[in-house]
């Protein structure tokens, strides 16, 4: 087991890990770790306090976090050197802090890749500009996240809420726990670490089904309808690809479905994204099923039976999940108290991710499992 580590060798450590990784990627970092009191008496807390009060919120209750506007990553030495603040147990007293600062490292540099693999782009309207000509799948759903952040949820905002069911933070994640596994395997520490590995690997992938991008797309939709429509940049845009200004409504409504289809640009969208639009709960909400031909109606299945079969898959996985969480309990010598402290909050979460999914969405899947009961995944595999 590693050594208990005291501040100075917390910070030395996480510049170390962070720093190895940016040259072997050839990325600039701008990494400040300080103590949340040094960070505070800093002129740079002072600067960043003038020009957004959330930066005192940022470092007292996230402890780390990565600043998507300036590239900056930031990390806190006393959520190491307090791990007893989150596991309390006396005989977990600081059991965790070389892990806990891996991954807490790699997680936070893993924003830093996906900001540039993302073009930097944060604003909207840009997002908007550049989607359908050189936007993948996954960016899709990164940025539809990220304007989900500024919602609020019962007066708190959404990202706080449903942090852990972000595509970006499930991404992050899984990045960050695959270089720790590597770091301690590299370094003979693996077997000391090797249950927290395994549940957070689990928890994750958890977390991966549970997402939902229906869920983010729903959001984007109530985002982009709050702003005027006169601002948002339309000609030449995503935008024209899909909607009318609606005047009267003051809102974003979708086309008709044929003018959609036929468009040469949403023709070179990836499919899932083609697929995620077409099935969502607005679209479909919207759509005049008496203007569809046999050649659109199909398409337009097809997109709901992708939606339909992605969910079957999400709830087969929950289920799993469920039982993985059971047959641990039977591995000898396996640390089930720490277990059962993550199961104890993993479980709520995804429960009221859930429960905020049907909120929003009401009886769109059930609905869908009307329509689809009878049909099989292997069935859906055909339709690719």
């Amino acid at each position: 087991m590693y050594k208990n580590m005291n501040s100075k060798e917390i910070k030395s450590l996480i510049t170390k890990v962070i720093t190895d990784e940016a040259k072997k990627d050839n990325v600039d970092v701008d990494l400040h770790v300080y103590s949340i009191i040094g960070y505070r008496k800093s002129p740079l807390y002072k600067e960043k306090l003038k020009l957004d009060k959330s930066y005192f919120w940022k470092s007292f209750v996230v402890s780390n976090f990565y600043d998507i506007e300036s590239n900056e990553i930031y990390l806190f030495t006393d959520y190491f050197s307090n791990i007893t603040n989150y596991i309390v147990l006396p005989q977990f007293k600081n059991k965790n802090q070389l892990y806990n600062i891996l991954r807490n490292s790699y997680h936070e540099y893993r924003h830093r890749l996906q900001n540039l693999q993302n073009k930097n782009i944060i604003d909207l309207n840009e997002f908007l500009i550049k989607m359908g000509t050189e936007f993948d799948y996954n960016s899709f759903v990164s940025f539809l996240d990220k304007t989900s952040m500024t919602l609020l949820y019962k007066n708190q905002p959404d990202y706080s809420i449903f942090h852990d069911f972000y595509n970006f933070e499930i991404d992050a994640e899984t990045y960050s726990l695959n270089k720790t596994e590597e770091w301690l395997k590299n370094n003979s520490l693996y077997l000391d670490y090797k249950d927290s590995v395994n549940i957070d690997f689990l928890y994750n992938e958890v977390c991966r089904y549970v997402y939902d991008i229906q869920v983010s797309f729903y959001k984007f939709m109530v985002i982009l309808n709050k702003k005027n429509i006169d601002e948002v940049p339309y000609k030449d845009t995503f935008l024209e690809i899909l909607f009318i200004k609606d005047k009267n409504k003051k809102e974003f409504v979708f086309k008709n479905p044929h003018d959609i289809l036929s468009n040469p640009k949403f023709k070179q969208l990836d499919f899932k994204i083609q697929y995620t639009i077409l099935s969502s709960y607005h679209f479909i909400s919207q759509v005049d099923k008496s203007t569809l031909n046999n050649v659109e109606g199909k398409i337009i299945n097809n997109a709901l039976l992708y939606t339909y079969a992605v969910e079957q898959r999400r709830e087969n996985k929950i289920s799993e999940f469920n039982n993985d969480i059971m047959k641990l309990r039977y591995i000898p010598n396996f640390d089930l108290i720490l277990l059962d402290l993550e199961a104890d909050s993993w479980i709520p979460k995804i429960k009221r991710y859930q429960k905020h999914k049907k909120e929003l969405l009401g009886n769109y899947y059930e609905t869908l499992n009307n329509v689809f009961k009878s049909k099989s995944m292997e069935e859906y595999n055909t339709l690719k």
